[in-house]
């Protein structure tokens, strides 16, 4: 059994694979988990093609992506009580796990906002970066002269 403690050294990837293979295992909220699961799924394959890129860990990246690895874990974490924990508790407490499954979707969507702005800041930065890469960096004449002196090449 995987545990949130385990966890929390995983890459975001890592974690929506964990949510997943729980999920499989759930015994109550089955289709709540597997409704879960279905988003958490693309997320990972999002986040696997993105976590090899350097924008992953730029500062104004990886903030949002330590939020959406978060709200990972909590996914993880109610999935992981759907299988732990004994059917007739998980539906004594009924409404309540229903309410855990819209407040996980809500974090995960509310982090998932910011992955075109993520998209956006990358765009700006190689943009700019490409700029500045095709420029040429030169001493001019006059620079070259003062050097020549300097160094006394003649």
């Amino acid at each position: 059994m995987e545990d949130l403690a385990q966890v929390l050294g995983l890459s975001a990837t890592r974690v929506a694979s964990a949510v997943i293979s729980a999920a499989h295992n759930a015994s109550a909220h089955r289709r709540n988990c597997e409704r879960l699961v279905e988003q958490v799924r693309m997320i990972g394959n999002l986040l696997a093609t993105l976590e090899s890129t350097e924008v992953a860990r730029l500062p104004a990246t990886k903030e949002p992506l330590d939020g959406l690895q978060e709200a990972l874990r909590e996914a993880l974490e109610l999935v992981e009580s759907c299988k732990d924990k004994s059917y007739l508790y998980m539906l004594a407490m009924g409404w309540s796990v229903v309410n855990q499954f819209r407040h996980v979707q809500t974090q995960i969507d509310r982090h998932l906002q910011l992955v075109p702005l993520i998209s956006a800041v990358h765009d700006f930065r190689m943009q700019h970066l490409g700029q500045e890469d095709q420029t040429e960096y030169t001493l001019d004449e006059e620079e070259m002269e003062t050097q020549n002196v300097i160094l006394k090449t003649n």
